[in-house]
């Protein structure tokens, strides 16, 4: 779930960027990564659960005595907040928990979609009824506006994001991930993996996966790419394929203001230029196929104002094309994961229970406000290990042992490429020039503009002797 931004430089970024093209060629063809890798089970494994675009929930006891909640798992944001009134049932009753401090702290954390605000304490934390507890901060929430989509299914967050994410940044609250990697209870590394739904049919609702906290995955077979600051897990974008053709995108363009891996998010939004170009890109292969003879249906399909509803729920997938988004592996070499159809043409839950006899989707892709984000289109069917030790997440293919639809997924590479696509450091030193250079330009025009306000009678004489020349044809000249 992202939490909504405030730098107050982002809106300019594009005034001061030049930016130069990237290209990425494979000197070594495609080594794909074509067998799925079993996942190593521990006994500390959670069973994630959820509904599609609710998130993935995990249950977690709170308190002494326990009480027990189900939370959505975020690695975009870093606070965890529980229900603590009876509107939202259950609520974290504090005053039932003999362990719990109240830090009277207040917060509010606003996301793209809802906000929530709520008090700080202290208390425990622990993953199963035979599990070690550890101490965490935990915010009550008093109110909330378009934060609870299902009360039925979750009643609260777990944010893994780092701290520099957390709210109040100013205050005296701790990321669970810090608190919780201290205390012992969630290691330096852990693994998620999204799974999606078992099947399509109507009477399945559920989505499914795991959380791996204790450090016991297998670390084996992993592609790892670098995170770039410890706030959102923050990555290098090197590329995007459409039908196994780059597109002609510099590639700087996927980064800034950021592009980012995030659990809490359903979709994989991109900047709006990024997405006028994967629209146009995947909307011609639907066109070309024919399957879909009213082609508005399918435009307005993808620009999310109308879902895309067939009674054979195999065919909708032929109209588009596969997709890859390529990931920096270090400084010289890329990897590409690829977002087959059956990831990013979604199947809804609204229309489930509505219809019964259509089977209705939803766009995967999405227009955003600058930031690159990649959600669970692109996160499912994946293990993805989090490394707070050497910064790095990790991606390999998961064993999910879904029935339908069949998903063919990918990760392929390395790839070498010529260059960085990150912004430059010169590019980013001038940012933090621009206030000043800013202000100092407006005194240079300022003082300009005095000077020839005061001596504008003397600028007209000068002028007017100028425009007039000797016979010979040579300027005037004053002896």
């Amino acid at each position: 779930m992202e939490i909504i931004p405030s730098h107050p430089l982002f809106f300019i970024l594009f005034l001061w960027f030049s930016l130069g093209g990237a290209r990425e060629h494979s000197l070594y063809g495609t080594l794909e990564s074509s067998t799925r890798t079993i996942v190593k089970r521990s006994i500390n494994s959670i069973t994630m659960h959820g509904r599609p675009k609710q998130g993935y929930c995990i249950d977690v006891l709170i308190g002494t005595p326990s009480q027990k909640f189900s939370v959505v798992l975020d690695t975009g944001s870093a606070n965890f907040a529980v229900s603590g009134n009876a509107k939202h049932q259950p609520y974290f009753n504090s005053s039932r928990s003999s362990t719990f401090e109240d830090k009277k702290t207040p917060v509010q954390v606003d996301y793209v979609q809802g906000s929530w605000n709520g008090t700080v304490g202290t208390d425990f934390i622990k993953f199963c009824p035979t599990c070690e507890m550890g101490s965490i901060d935990i915010a009550s929430i008093d109110d909330s506006s378009n934060f609870f989509i299902d009360s039925d299914l979750w009643q609260g967050i777990l944010g893994l994001g780092y701290q520099d994410l957390t709210q109040p940044r100013e205050g005296n609250v701790n990321a669970p991930l810090q608190t919780m990697r201290r205390s012992g209870i969630l290691s330096d590394t852990f693994v998620i993996t999204m799974c999606g739904r078992k099947n399509m049919s109507h009477d399945n609702l559920n989505i499914f996966g795991s959380f791996i906290y204790d450090g016991s995955h297998d670390t084996t077979g992993f592609f790892t790419t670098n995170v770039l600051k410890a706030w959102y897990y923050q990555i290098e974008v090197t590329g995007i394929k459409i039908n196994d053709k780059l597109l002609d995108i510099d590639c700087n363009r996927y980064n800034h203001p950021g592009a980012f891996v995030d659990s809490g998010t359903t979709n994989i939004i991109l900047p709006s230029d990024v997405f006028n170009e994967v629209f146009l890109a995947i909307y011609k292969f639907g066109a070309d196929t024919k399957l879909y003879t009213n082609i508005t249906v399918l435009s307005e399909f993808m620009k999310g104002n109308t879902l895309l509803c067939v009674p054979d729920k195999e065919t909708v997938f032929k109209a588009f094309p596969n997709v890859e988004i390529g990931l920096a592996r270090n400084a010289t070499a890329s990897f590409y994961i690829n977002v087959p159809p059956q990831q990013y043409v979604r199947q809804t839950y609204d229309s489930i229970k509505a219809s019964s006899q259509n089977y209705c989707f939803e766009f995967g892709f999405e227009r955003g406000s600058g930031y690159l984000m990649l959600g669970a289109a692109f996160i499912e069917y994946l293990d993805v290990l989090h490394d707070t030790r050497t910064s790095t997440l990790g991606f390999r293919l998961a064993t999910c042992n879904i029935t339908e639809p069949t998903v063919v997924k990918t990760i392929s590479g390395p790839y070498p490429r010529a260059r960085s696509c990150l912004p430059s450091e010169d590019s980013h030193l001038l940012i933090s020039l621009l206030p000043p250079l800013t202000i100092v330009l407006i005194l240079i025009l300022g003082i300009a503009g005095l000077m020839i306000f005061k001596y504008r009678h003397r600028l007209a004489a000068v002028c007017c002797c100028c425009c007039h020349g000797s016979r010979d044809g040579h300027p005037y000249e004053r002896e």
